[in-house]
C-alpha cells in the first residue's frame, strides 16, 4: 500500500495540483507523439445526404432522409421539414431558421420549468466545455420559440458518476427534485410493482404521436435503445438524448512504438493481455481509466453478463429481463449467489486487468485520465461519464486546431472469452461479449409529489422540449460540438473515426447482477483489487452486501417475498 499511495501521491501532483493549460501540459509529450489526425470526410449513403457546415468548433454532422418511410419497428424517425437547412447551422447560432419545423410544436404552453443536467467539467484552457455552451444556447432557442416558457438549468455539483447519483438521491429525500433531470437512477420493478416510482412513465408519451415530426415520438429512437432502457419493465420511465457506444480507443503512435499494427488488435483475451504485456513493456501506462464504481464495473458488468448467462436464464425462465421480483426471489432462495464459477472468474480476470491501470486509479479524477491520454502517456481509452468513449476526439481536434501534437486513433472492441483466459466449461456456455448499448444519459420527469416545479404545464413542458431535443434539426446541432452519438437514427456524425465504435454488432442486455448498490460494493471491489482482501474474502463480502440490499429493497418496496 506505501507503493501504492506513493504512485497516486506523484500522479495527482502533477496531474491535479499544477494547474497545467492543455497547451503547456501536451507541450511536454516526447517528440514524435504523433501525426495529424485525418479530418473528418464525407461518406456514402444509399439516403439523401444534406452536408452540415464543416466550420470549426465541432464534428460535422448530416441528416439522411429515408427514399422510402421505414416500418415502424425500425426506430426510425421522420424527418422534419426544413431539417436540411439547420443542419448546415454552425452549433454556435441555435437561432431558428425561417419556416424551420422546430418552431411548432405544441404551442401555448406556459409555466417554468428547471433542467437538472451534470454539466462537463471545463477545458484545461478554462473555456466552458462546448458540451455546456450548446446545450445552454439550445435552452435559450427553445424558449424563443415557445415565449410562455421559462426553463431553468440546475447545474448538477461535480463530475462523477456518485456525485450525480448522490445528488438526485439527496434531493427525491428532500422532495426538491427539478422536474426533468439527466442521471443514471432507474425504475425497478418493485417500484413499478408497487407504484412508488418517483419518475412518470413516458410510454404512453412515447405511443403518441411527436408534435414535432407528426409520427410517434418512439420513432425518434432506435427500437434497441428503448428496449435497454425498458429492461423488464412494463412502462419506459427514462428517454436519452444521446447515443453511446463503448470501444477501446488507442493512441495509434504509441501502439506502433511498441511494435504492434493493426492485425494484432485483440480478438480473445489471450492476445489482449498479450498486447497489453508489449505496450508495458514500452514504458508506458497501457490502460488510461480512472478506478471508480462506474469505470471498475464496466468491464466487470460485461464478462458476468456473458459468463453467467446460462444460470441467468436458468433463473429468468429464459428471459433476458429479470424482474425485481424474480431477482430478489432468487437471492432470498440461495438459487442466486455470488461464489459461482463464473463471478469468481470475473474477478480473477478485472483484477488481472488492473494492473495495466494507471498507478493510484482508484484515487484520480476524470479529468486526470483524460490527461494522461491525450498527453501519450497512456495507450488506450474507454472514457468516463464526463467524456464518453468517443467525445474525446473532440479534444484531439482541438489540439490539431492549435498546432499541437496529437496522433491518429485505432479502436477495438472489448475481446471475447476464451477458454485459456476463462476454463473450458464457462466459455461453452457463455454468451458473445457486448459493449455498451445505444443509450446515453436518461431523462426523467419527477411525480408530483417530488417535483420542485409546481406550475400545471411543468409536465407538458417537459415532455414537449424533450420532443424537440430528439428532431433531427435540433440532435444534428446538439451533438456536433460534443461529437456524441446521436440518438435520432436520421442523424449521423460524418467522420470516419467513429465507424471504429461500431464494430461490435452485439446489443448489450445485462443479464447479470453481481452488486445490490454499486457504491456500497465499489469499496469491497477496491479492496479485492488493492490487494487488502482475497478472492474468498471478496465475494463473501459481496454475497453479503448484495443480500442486504435485496432484504431493504424488499421491506422498502413492501414486497410479499420472505428473505431471512
Amino acid at each position: 500500500m506505501g507503493q501504492q499511495a506513493t504512485a497516486t501521491e506523484a500522479i495527482a501532483r502533477h496531474l491535479t495540483a499544477t494547474r497545467y493549460t492543455r497547451r503547456r501540459l501536451l507541450g511536454m509529450t516526447a517528440a514524435g507523439t504523433g501525426t495529424a489526425i485525418l479530418a473528418a470526410c464525407g461518406g456514402g449513403s444509399n439516403a439523401t445526404n444534406t452536408p452540415a457546415a464543416t466550420s470549426t468548433g465541432g464534428a460535422k454532422v448530416i441528416i439522411t432522409t429515408p427514399t422510402s418511410a421505414p416500418a415502424p419497428a425500425s426506430g426510425s424517425a421522420a424527418t422534419v421539414s426544413g431539417s436540411s437547412a439547420s443542419a448546415a447551422a454552425p452549433a454556435g447560432s441555435a437561432a431558428a431558421p425561417a419556416g424551420s419545423a422546430s418552431a411548432s410544436g405544441r404551442q401555448g404552453l406556459k409555466g417554468k420549468i428547471s433542467i437538472a443536467r451534470q454539466p462537463a467539467p471545463p477545458l484545461s484552457s478554462g473555456k466552458d466545455d462546448p458540451s455546456n455552451v450548446v446545450f445552454q444556447q439550445l435552452i435559450d432557442r427553445y424558449q424563443k420559440e415557445h415565449p410562455g416558457v421559462t426553463i431553468e438549468w440546475v447545474k448538477v455539483p461535480g463530475s462523477s458518476f456518485d456525485d450525480l447519483t448522490k445528488w438526485i438521491t439527496t434531493r427525491q429525500a428532500a422532495k426538491n427534485v427539478p422536474i426533468l433531470s439527466g442521471h443514471f437512477s432507474v425504475t425497478t420493478s418493485a417500484q413499478e410493482a408497487t407504484n412508488t416510482s418517483p419518475w412518470i412513465p413516458m410510454t404512453p408519451y412515447l405511443e403518441k404521436n411527436s408534435a414535432y415530426t407528426g409520427k410517434p415520438w418512439k420513432e425518434d429512437f432506435p427500437a434497441d435503445a428503448l428496449a435497454y432502457i425498458q429492461g423488464s419493465l412494463k412502462q419506459l420511465y427514462a428517454v436519452t438524448l444521446n447515443a453511446y457506444k463503448a470501444a477501446w480507443l488507442y493512441n495509434k503512435t504509441l501502439w506502433n512504438k511498441a511494435g504492434l499494427t493493426e492485425a494484432d488488435e485483440p480478438k480473445n483475451w489471450v492476445d489482449f493481455f498479450k498486447v497489453l504485456d508489449k505496450l508495458k513493456a514500452s514504458g508506458v501506462i497501457p490502460i488510461a481509466r480512472v478506478g471508480d464504481a462506474f469505470a471498475l464495473s464496466h468491464t466487470y458488468q460485461l464478462i458476468t453478463s456473458s459468463l453467467g448467462r446460462k444460470d441467468w436464464l436458468a433463473m429468468t425462465g429464459g428471459q433476458l429481463f429479470a424482474s425485481d421480483q424474480a431477482r430478489f426471489s432468487a437471492v432470498c432462495a440461495g438459487t442466486w449467489k455470488m461464489d459461482t464459477p463464473w463471478n469468481r472468474k470475473a474477478a480473477e480476470v478485472t483484477k488481472r486487468l488492473f494492473q495495466y491501470w494507471p498507478p493510484g486509479s482508484t484515487a484520480l479524477q476524470a479529468a486526470d485520465i483524460e490527461q494522461l491520454w491525450l498527453s501519450g502517456k497512456g495507450v488506450l481509452w474507454q472514457g468516463t461519464p464526463a467524456t464518453q468513449g468517443q467525445t474525446i476526439l473532440r479534444q484531439l481536434d482541438e489540439n490539431k486546431a492549435e498546432g499541437l501534437p496529437t496522433f491518429d486513433v485505432g479502436a477495438f472492441p472489448t475481446p471475447q472469452p476464451d477458454a485459456e483466459t476463462f476454463g473450458a466449461d464457462l466459455v461453452k456456455d457463455a454468451a458473445p461479449i457486448a459493449d455498451d448499448g445505444e443509450r446515453g444519459l436518461g431523462y426523467q420527469i419527477a411525480i408530483p409529489d417530488l417535483r420542485l416545479d409546481k406550475d400545471a404545464d411543468a409536465e407538458a413542458i417537459s415532455i414537449d422540449f424533450l420532443q424537440w431535443m430528439t428532431t433531427p434539426e435540433i440532435q444534428a446541432i446538439y451533438v456536433k460540438p460534443s461529437y456524441d452519438l446521436p440518438i435520432n437514427p436520421n442523424v449521423k456524425l460524418d467522420d470516419p473515426r467513429l465507424a471504429l465504435f461500431y464494430k461490435n454488432k452485439t446489443q448489450l442486455f445485462p443479464a447479470s447482477f453481481f452488486y445490490g448498490n454499486r457504491p456500497d460494493w465499489i469499496g469491497n471491489y477496491q479492496a479485492y483489487l488493492l490487494g487488502q482482501k482475497n478472492l474468498d474474502g471478496y465475494i463473501k463480502d459481496d454475497q453479503a452486501e448484495v443480500l442486504n440490499f435485496t432484504q431493504n429493497t424488499i421491506r422498502a418496496a413492501k414486497l410479499n417475498i420472505p428473505c431471512g
